[in-house]
């Protein structure tokens, strides 16, 4: 897909925040502001001030102040984005648009990109049929008149007719540059889903809907000029950074992102591949929550080695292709399911899979978080479970942990034994067991472990108080224990309004999985779910203390009643949205969109 010239913003959301705010007891429907972006959840150092005019304040009577739930109408805070084509060739590589979407997902992909050998990926495909390799057999003619293409539809047939000998039995590669898919959008802006090419294993096609994150084997990208190219282009080789760093080539690294990042939250992966091809040249990519592995670029009429991809790839395992094989759809005859059916409050189509946590199974169905929207880091999605053994509710927390730190399940224990309150109890943990259940490693990519822990309660969010004295009741409970654990030598450095719940009337602290010890090793920067707000190597109980505050403040205004218009609501909300980057280009496009 060419960058598009006025994004849309309809159609449902697979990425957004799910309306049941089930965090850690009892689940509960919330009801929030009503045509209110999301704003980011708040945590340390966002101070922002914003004067009060008197014109702010609602002119309602304090005996009817209204709450935040109550107002409507609320305008969006996003600066309009100018309509108007700046080229006679709107839609194609020639298009000057930059999509403030791909702008921000190549930022959160800036330094994770890794060049490898093709052979390297290529052996990561194995066929097991018996018969080892052969060599592809496929007509050069179409991949040869690739080289004289002058526009990027003229290409998709090309492509197509060249890698369709190499197939598996049942598998189709489509075009769909026409479509994009009705149900996935992107977390870091508004931005449609919207590839080029797509690959469907077996039956998994549909021709009322060619383009769905849901269902793609992987999606692929074309572009015409070399402008576009994403990484450095011959001669370069190492002497340059392999992340260009012109506009268009950020903008296609950012759309391959969105494209993988479709996928990965969409359907349980450990990994994502992708191609990316420039007329007869072409780029293989696999990216994974701790980054993008990309091969040189690759002389499609000299070299057999992108259709020995695809003849790969729709021959390898599932595991292989970067399906998370862990996660089984239980049958219908599964005694348990009918059980687990009821106690999750499910549909009679919704999907039930049973999921191994140490030597314990579980049963569960969707995830009611969204921060598994991101591109890369944990990743984590948190279920509400059906424990058969007990028939109790539990949280099952699903999650990629830094391999250099200790798992979470040993905080917890320290918690324990240091009779810290307010914290949740530990069921079942361990790191998912499996082919390719860890990431990284390649050339300096961060180490992560696929990893699970189940809770003993699920709590209903902060923002679910029923009044303003509960609300501070559970900001003190979850101080108590943030204080408690402080004084045990361990420092939560997560506080935020997703990590404080409420639990049959009182407050927990909860996610305790970027916790430092005092015998463990300063923690490097992480990045909160909702914002780029960086912790500091020199992370102090202070800084808890103050994310405290801001989460006060943010749940005060947004969420307590109050005598504040719905115009200075969102103003005073659009302090929490983002953090500042390092690149001023790419801070005007987060702040402004323009």
């Amino acid at each position: 897909m060419s960058e598009p010239a006025s994004p849309s913003s309809s159609g449902s959301n697979d990425l957004e925040p799910a309306s049941s705010h089930r965090t850690g007891g009892t689940s509960k429907k919330s009801s929030p502001l009503p045509s209110t972006p999301h704003p980011s959840s708040p945590s340390s150092h966002q101070h922002q001030s914003t004067a009060l005019r008197d014109d702010d304040i609602d002119t309602h009577s304090l005996s009817g102040i209204p709450t935040a739930h109550s107002l409507s109408g609320v305008p969006t805070t996003s600066t309009p984005i100018r309509k108007g084509h700046t080229t006679t060739q709107p839609f194609t590589s020639n298009h000057l648009y930059n999509d403030p979407a791909y702008m921000r997902a190549a930022e959160e992909l800036k330094g994770k990109f890794v060049e490898i050998p093709t052979r390297e990926l290529l052996d990561r495909l194995r066929v097991r049929d018996g018969s080892g390799m052969p060599t592809p057999q496929h007509d050069l003619g179409p991949l040869k008149k690739l080289k004289d293409v002058t526009l990027e539809d003229q290409s998709y047939n090309l492509f197509i007719k060249a890698m369709q000998p190499c197939l598996g039995k049942g598998w189709k590669l489509k075009d769909i540059h026409n479509h994009a898919d009705p149900d996935s959008k992107t977390p870091l802006g508004n931005s449609d889903v919207k590839p080029d090419l797509a690959l469907y294993a077996p039956d998994m096609y549909d021709d009322a809907r060619p383009c769905r994150s849901k269902t793609a084997a992987l999606f692929g990208e074309a572009k015409i000029l070399e402008k576009s190219e994403p990484f450095r282009l011959p001669p370069e080789a190492s002497s340059e950074p392999l992340e260009r760093k012109t506009e268009t080539a950020q903008q296609t690294r950012g759309q391959l992102t969105v494209y993988h990042n479709a996928i990965q939250a969409a359907q349980q992966r450990t990994r994502v591949y992708s191609f990316y091809y420039r007329k007869n040249f072409a780029r293989l990519l696999c990216h994974s929550r701790s980054g993008t592995v990309v091969t040189p670029l690759i002389d499609m009429t000299k070299s057999n080695e992108v259709p020995e991809f695809f003849w790969r790839f729709t021959r390898a395992s599932s595991a292989e292709r970067g399906l998370d094989t862990t996660f089984e759809r239980a049958p219908d005859d599964d005694p348990h399911v009918s059980s687990a059916r009821i106690s999750l409050i499910l549909k009679v189509d919704d999907p039930v899979f049973k999921v191994s946590v140490g030597s314990y199974a579980f049963y569960i169905s969707s995830p009611f978080t969204s921060t598994h929207g991101y591109p890369v880091g944990r990743g984590t999605r948190c279920y509400e479970a059906y424990n058969p053994v007990t028939g109790k509710h539990v949280l099952l927390k699903d999650t990629w942990r830094y391999a250099e730190y200790p798992p979470e399940h040993e905080i917890y224990g320290k918690l324990r034994d240091s009779g810290v309150s307010n914290v949740l109890g530990v069921v079942a943990w361990g790191d998912v067991e499996g082919p390719l259940q860890t990431c990284g490693g390649d050339g300096g990519l961060r180490e992560l472990i696929h990893y699970r822990i189940v809770l003993d309660k699920v709590g209903q969010s902060l923002t679910e108080f029923n009044s303003t004295y509960q609300f501070i009741t559970v900001i003190r409970d979850a101080l108590r224990a943030h204080r408690e654990a402080s004084q045990a030598g361990i420092l939560h450095r997560d506080i935020s309004v997703g990590n404080i719940v409420i639990v049959e009337g009182r407050g927990y602290l909860i996610d305790w999985e970027l916790a430092s010890l005092g015998d463990t090793p300063t923690r490097a920067s992480e990045r909160t779910p909702f914002s780029k707000i960086l912790c500091s190597k020199h992370h102090e109980k202070s800084d808890d203390i103050e994310s405290f505050f801001w989460v006060m403040l943010w749940i005060a205004i947004r969420h307590a009643p109050n005598c504040l218009t719905a115009n200075y609501r969102l103003k005073l909300l659009s302090n929490f949205d983002f953090s500042k980057t390092e690149d001023p280009e790419i801070d005007k496009i987060m702040w402004t969109g323009l």
